[in-house]
């Protein structure tokens, strides 16, 4: 048998597409709730813990932006609201670009703390610190699976925010 390289394609993309579905999050998938916005309508992530944790699952709303400052146009001046709005229904599982943040605050740490606390903070700060803006007025939100919801509305941006309750 003579196989050649275009026979296989299908074969090679099936192996590689497995290979990627067992290497995700098993824990986190898109959730079946949706939540209405003042800008459209959203979808987030949720969180599964094991039965043994007794942790509750939560719903992961990331990047929603609630304000903003037009690409720094707006500098030094109160934020409007936001230009991000949409139809469809968005689905928020990525965090935003992070505040303008000085790193170079670990370089002084160094003196003052442990050195494995230091480390931590470098590891944690490290990959929040290249994607970075000043127009960053965005909210992640995490909303327990279980349990009431108070929506309640906040009328400076006009953005309707999930408050827990407990």
């Amino acid at each position: 048998m003579n196989f050649t390289y275009q026979k296989c394609m299908p074969l090679l993309f099936l192996i590689t597409c497995y290979e990627f579905a067992q290497c995700t999050d098993k824990d986190l998938r898109v959730s079946k709730r949706i939540f209405t916005s003042t800008y459209g309508v959203i979808q987030g992530m949720i969180k599964e813990y094991p039965e043994e944790s007794e942790l509750t699952s939560v719903d992961n709303i990331l990047g929603i932006m609630y304000a903003s400052t037009r690409n720094t146009r707006l500098r030094f001046l109160p934020p409007s609201s936001p230009l991000d709005k949409w139809l469809d229904t968005r689905v928020a599982f990525t965090f935003r670009a992070v505040c303008q943040q000085d790193i170079s605050i670990a370089e002084r740490l160094k003196a003052r703390g442990p050195p494995h606390k230091i480390k931590q903070f470098i590891l944690r700060n490290r990959n929040s610190s290249k994607s970075q803006t000043e127009d960053c007025l965005t909210l992640n939100l995490y909303i327990p699976s279980r349990g009431k919801i108070c929506l309640a509305s906040y009328v400076d941006t006009c953005f309707s925010l999930v408050l827990l309750c407990i």
